[in-house]
């Protein structure tokens, strides 16, 4: 293996996708599943012992909180850790109004979008990290576009990227080619179709998207080079009109019926009869959990090929996001904290990331070999190559000003279009009216 060309690859993606961290945005990466409506604590911290309280989402799914938790108390004894479960769907809002008060809940949280962690840094919740003690060199230049004003807030704990998911089994039955590392947007539509079968009973679909705004708004964006908080978003009429018709024929599932059932986007790749799903690398880690535990016995070998890309341009640009980890800097033990966020956040922490098959925010030769020796992890060549030759990474929603309410605008545009509310057309008229009317 390759190991310092693979190490730079890497290292140029965790760059890269956080090229854009200069503002805030209203991101909505990971999982929606699981984690409890109400606080859940899931370490209970010993007495008489330095108690630190951990804000997380997904406890019960997410396989590398505990981990690290109880690796970092096993190095330090008079520590203990308290995991608090804020729950995934509503996480950020959640954590926002327990931060809000005089005394401070948690020692320590964990950032799950951008908009939240720019959000916290300008009201003064968050501590600046002492970069004098952060090893830079493990992430590249990723710290460099991590920083607010200059300062650290946060080092990411995981850095990810979308890919393109597909079960073998739907192209095997279907008699299709598997998807390569190099397909644009139109050979990728035509190859989806090709994998639909409409047969009541025995559906197939060819492809799915979730309900997010940018896996449809992203993709255009990754495919025309734009940012969505310039405005203007007529360019994403062919990606709308792609997929609309992908939905009248039955290529992909229903958005409105998705919204209504809450269908989790592993839950329907899981399901065996789904060909393809353009989706963020910590999918990976999340569908070999599933499967180890028997939830998907439908899905059987199962692979990633790169983003596809549009006509003209080279394959190796993307959407992607990350988790950050940060100290709350009304802590009453903030040197603790911020200790145990060096050694989540840094490549002890990634070591243990890695080993559950998710991508790290720090990045060696070390964890580049334990994240492709999972069990399970797709390590095939070409798997492999659309992991390490990812060339760029737009942020799933950017970052700058107004980006909260740029993305209010998106998501609303979004499920006007998709629910058939509104046209394409229609759709994105008052995206950019209403866009101009927030800029006036």
């Amino acid at each position: 293996m390759r190991n310092k060309k693979r190490t730079l690859s890497l290292l140029l993606i965790m760059a890269i996708v956080m090229q854009m961290l200069a503002g805030c945005a209203a991101g909505k990466n990971e999982t929606q599943a699981a984690g409890t409506e109400n606080a859940e604590k899931v370490i209970v911290a010993d007495g008489g012992k330095t108690e630190l309280k951990w804000a997380v989402w997904s406890a019960d799914t997410q396989p590398y909180w505990e981990p690290i938790a109880k690796e970092y108390m096993s190095r330090n004894p008079n520590v203990s850790i308290e995991i608090i479960d804020l729950g995934a769907t509503d996480y950020s809002t959640a954590l926002a109004t327990q931060l809000a008060g005089n005394k401070a809940p948690f020692d320590v949280v964990a950032i799950k979008d951008s908009a939240s962690y720019i959000s916290l840094i300008t009201k003064g919740v968050l501590m600046q990290l002492d970069d004098s003690k952060i090893n830079k060199d493990s992430y590249g230049e990723t710290l460099d576009v991590l920083t607010w004003q200059d300062q650290y807030y946060t080092l990411p704990l995981r850095s990810d990227f979308y890919v393109m998911f597909y079960n073998k089994d739907v192209f095997d039955k279907a008699g299709v080619a598997y998807p390569t590392n190099d397909m644009t947007f139109e050979e990728y539509d035509a190859m989806v179709k090709s994998l639909t079968d409409t047969t009541f009973g025995t559906e197939t679909y060819g492809t799915h998207y979730h309900t997010w705004n940018f896996c449809i708004q992203g993709m255009a964006a990754a495919g025309e080079d734009r940012n969505t908080l310039e405005g203007d978003y007529e360019y994403m009429k062919p990606y709308y009109d792609m997929v609309l018709e992908q939905q009248r024929e039955k290529v992909c599932m229903d958005y409105s019926t998705l919204k209504t059932s809450g269908l989790h986007y592993t839950g329907a790749f899981g399901q065996g009869n789904i060909g393809t799903m353009l989706m963020g690398t910590w999918a990976i880690g999340t569908l070999i959990t599933r499967i180890n535990e028997g939830q998907y016995p439908d899905l059987q070998e199962w692979a990633v090929a790169s983003y596809p890309h549009k006509e003209g341009t080279e394959s190796g640009s993307t959407l992607g996001n990350f988790v950050g980890m940060s100290v709350v800097k009304a802590s009453e033990h903030v040197e603790i904290a911020e200790d145990f966020v060096r050694f989540a956040g840094g490549e002890e922490g990634a070591k243990i990331v890695a080993s559950k098959g998710y991508m790290p925010g720090a990045m060696s030769d070390d964890t580049l070999e334990v994240v492709f020796s999972v069990p399970g992890f797709p390590a095939d060549e070409q798997s492999k190559e659309a992991i390490l030759n990812v060339k760029k990474i737009y942020l799933e929603t950017p970052i700058g000003e107004n980006c909260v309410e740029v993305d209010q605008i998106l998501t609303t545009g979004h499920d006007y279009i998709m629910t058939g509310v509104m046209t394409s057309d229609e759709g994105i008229s008052y995206m950019n009216e209403e866009f101009t009317k927030l800029k006036k």
